[in-house]
């Protein structure tokens, strides 16, 4: 497409009222999306994709999801730009059903293609200033009418608790946990953390090193010298937590072929990244790793002697008083878990998708939990009661390596933000030091969802403690 018949494509797709012309690669994404065809999606994931990343993951299966967004969102159409920078371009849509979307483009910072496209639900006000509330019982009502509102449009299922020095302010639940079964959400629902559980991760690695069982600069050769990664004997596990060993993802065409009840136990995820080369050389660059987080729980598991999430309840959730948390298991029973539901199915509507997940999830998230027990968890990191204090300290910062050796518990500050998302699943957690605040939100809807709530919720929250 030329920049001439892209431009003007861009003034043939602008929503009613606006000036502004579509970027042309936002113009060209709607054109793509708008039959709802595979066949026709396919030659823009090809052309605007980066091609080393559809080594990864090819372009027909990402093809097929894009397709479900034209056919989800009819006459989808550009509203105004929200974000522009060299690593993401957001944007704002209105279908034909005057439905917001806000999609997102990630792009790589080498050849600026696009590494993915996340969708989430949207409103005529996204991207526009939130006025702070004046109190924490303000704050709480816009919530909830705002939750309310976006539930009745099924564009919120999920529960949602907020609280101020450990202590609830504000929770609820919204939409049906099972909708086969009419089974609603609940305060206490228990969903998949997806990428959350990295903390947990962390927290393991922390507690083994503050007993000098490891040290950060050690390498993965010296804890797991059989494992197949390439240069295992200069990744150190400081490059493994921070994404900086230039292993890559465990999520690609090999994985979508493992039948999912085959993934029992950590070292069954071994396969999706043994002997792959590694994207650049350990602590050259930076890219998220899910690979690099399974290497550190089974480094977790070669120095405990234990399980990796066996090692973790023992010593997280127990002590963190955690009762209803643990591995996601879709073949056990667990009562009162939501099940979760994508839109980006063939047909666009809410498909369940317990079955096309592994009998157990991995270090590099997918664990269960609840709102409430990850305000204890929240809690007891705040309180040194998971690490000692200089690790606690190590975890709320950026991790440049190992702390020193004395730490000032009541000189902390600044804020822990996390989130995680797969299909049919959006969670995200936001525990900030300075304002004694906790916001927690966990949906069994696709990603960013979470983020999204959660972002208005913090912006509504009083400033300050209070």
């Amino acid at each position: 497409m030329t920049g001439l018949s892209a431009f003007l494509l861009a003034l043939a797709i602008l929503a009613p009222g606006e000036t502004a012309p579509a970027p042309p690669r936002v113009a060209a994404f709607l054109e793509a999306i708008r039959a709802g065809d595979p066949d026709v999606t396919v030659q823009f994931v090809r052309r605007e994709f980066d091609a080393k990343d559809l080594e990864r993951m090819p372009a027909e299966p990402r093809a097929k999801g894009l397709a479900g967004i034209g056919r989800e969102h009819p006459g989808l159409a550009f509203v105004r730009v929200l974000h522009d920078s060299p690593r993401q371009l957001r944007w704002l849509a209105r279908d034909e059903k005057n439905r917001y979307v806000e999609i997102s483009f990630e792009l790589s910072p080498d050849s600026h293609g696009i590494l993915g496209v996340d969708i989430e639900p949207a409103d005529e006000t996204t991207g526009q200033p939130v006025e702070a509330k004046a109190t924490d019982d303000e704050a709480a009502a816009a919530a909830r009418a705002w939750l309310d509102e976006l539930a009745a449009k099924d564009l919120f299922s999920g529960s949602v608790l907020m609280a101020r020095g450990g202590k609830p302010f504000f929770d609820g639940a919204w939409g049906m946990a099972d909708r086969e079964r009419k089974i609603a959400n609940r305060p206490d629902t228990s969903y998949n953390l997806a990428s959350i559980g990295k903390i947990f991760t962390q927290v393991a690695i922390a507690q083994l090193a503050a007993k000098r069982k490891l040290a950060l600069t050690d390498t993965i050769a010296k804890h797991l010298p059989d494992l197949p990664v390439p240069s295992s004997d200069r990744i150190t596990i400081q490059q493994l937590l921070t994404h900086a060993s230039g292993m890559g993802d465990i999520f690609g065409k090999k994985y979508l072929e493992t039948p999912p009840a085959s993934l029992k136990r950590l070292s069954d995820y071994v396969q999706f990244f043994a002997n792959v080369p590694l994207q650049f050389a350990p602590g050259q660059g930076n890219a998220y790793s899910n690979a690099g987080y399974v290497v550190l729980g089974l480094i977790v598991e070669k120095i405990s002697g234990k399980e990796f999430h066996e090692y973790v309840r023992e010593n997280i959730f127990v002590p963190a008083g955690m009762k209803d948390s643990g591995p996601y298991e879709p073949q056990s029973a667990v009562a009162n878990r939501a099940i979760g539901y994508t839109r980006r199915g063939p047909g666009g509507t809410p498909e369940p998708v317990t079955a096309n997940l592994p009998a157990c999830n991995s270090s590099a998230g997918g664990s269960r939990s609840t709102a409430p027990d990850m305000l204890r968890f929240d809690q007891a990191l705040r309180h040194d009661r998971l690490l000692p204090k200089e690790w606690t300290d190590w975890i709320y910062s950026n991790k440049p390596g190992a702390p020193p050796k004395t730490s000032d518990a009541s000189g902390r500050g600044g804020a822990l933000a996390i989130a995680g998302g797969s299909p049919g699943v959006s969670t995200a957690i936001d525990m900030n030091l300075d304002t004694g605040s906790t916001i927690i939100v966990f949906t069994n809807m696709d990603p960013q969802t979470a983020e999204r709530a959660l972002k208005r919720l913090r912006e509504w929250l009083p400033r300050g403690k209070q």
